[in-house]
């Protein structure tokens, strides 16, 4: 059973409280734990025998100077010889824009590192060698906020066998059975043009489609295929979205109006 605080012991705690912390008080009474002392302090505060201790008062026009530069709530209390929960919230009060913390900002630097490493790759990279220079955790954040975008050379399982066994008509060894990472849009159309192969039939070309259909829209899509010297549209649909507006292709322009009807020729627009 804990012993009570003697006479001698409250009147250590009264008389160096208001200089000292309760951490530091905690070398007076080597037999006691720090948490029995914090509630022996408690006790004396409803007894009205221990004064309270007097809040900092922070200068507002310090803070919000501060606050507009680069420095931490952790510096900035630091500064002001207050705590940081105080910091946070006479900024809340004064309807200051919300601080980034340590982390937040650390996140951001890896993020930008990345995008300027790809940059100076010519917006292509793989995937391995961005693993030796950056986390995988700072890729796939990037990843999801579809900043950079992943592209793997491979076919699906649900492919079968049979088609998994023709990448190589499919794809450049080079990048068979390969992931690379690619920094915008422009990019992952210049890879798609330079990974694949010019489809020698209508079952590869069919196969080649249904794997740009994984990562690029209608459009982007088609732009690859006329690259690549593909002129049958029988695997397209029958209109593209581009930037939110729908073009209908020639194929179904002309099913719609008629073969004989001349008059809107000018109005259609061909892939």
């Amino acid at each position: 059973m804990n012993r009570r605080w003697t006479q001698e012991e409250i009147y250590k705690i009264i008389t160096n409280y208001p200089q000292m912390t309760a951490k530091n008080l905690k070398s007076f009474f080597p037999e006691r734990t720090e948490n029995a002392l914090k509630t022996e302090i408690n006790v004396l505060h409803k007894k009205g025998l221990l004064p309270l201790k007097p809040r900092g008062i922070i200068d507002e026009q310090k803070l919000i100077n501060l606050w507009k530069s680069d420095k931490m709530i952790k510096e900035i209390a630091k500064e002001l010889n207050v705590r940081e929960s105080s910091v946070s919230y006479l900024g809340r009060r004064l309807n200051l824009p919300k601080k980034s913390s340590f982390h937040y900002r650390l996140m951001k630097e890896y993020e930008e590192k990345v995008l300027t490493f790809l940059k100076e790759k010519d917006g292509i990279c793989e995937l391995k060698e961005m693993f030796c220079h950056f986390t995988r955790l700072t890729i796939k954040r990037l990843i999801y906020k579809r900043k950079i975008f992943k592209i793997t050379f491979n076919l699906s399982r649900s492919s079968g066998p049979c088609k998994r066994n023709i990448l190589t008509e499919i794809f450049n060894k080079s990048y068979s059975l390969k992931t690379f990472i690619c920094l915008d849009r422009t990019a992952v159309i210049r890879l798609m043009t330079k990974a694949l192969i010019p489809p020698k039939n209508s079952q590869i070309q069919k196969i080649t489609t249904s794997f740009l259909r994984k990562y690029l829209t209608e459009a982007e899509k088609i732009a690859v295929l006329w690259k690549l010297g593909v002129r049958k549209w029988s695997q397209v649909k029958s209109n593209i979205q581009i930037d939110g507006t729908i073009i209908p292709t020639k194929k179904f322009l002309l099913k719609k109006l008629g073969d004989n009807d001349k008059t809107h020729q000018n109005t259609i627009i061909s892939p």
